[in-house]
């Protein structure tokens, strides 16, 4: 079951990054601004990549070891 929530979790983060980064395109620089929701949205996904219980990298190599029948580090 962990290794399936880190699937999860890996695609909502890589995905929240890329819908972000589009709104920000379609802004222009009004996304950047202090004020901006889009701001602090951009950023929270970012944030996701490294947030617990596994980065992204921890992540990759969980699910690397768990499909290859190895047991996880």
């Amino acid at each position: 079951m962990y290794a399936e929530v880190q699937v999860a979790k890996t695609h909502i983060n890589e995905a929240a990054g890329r819908v972000t980064d589009r709104a920000l395109a379609l802004t222009g620089g009004a996304g950047y601004l202090a004020g901006h929701p889009l701001r602090k949205a951009w950023r929270d996904a970012r944030a996701g990549a490294f947030m617990h219980p596994l980065g992204t990298n921890r992540a990759f190599d969980l699910l690397a070891r768990t499909t290859l029948g190895l047991e996880p580090r």
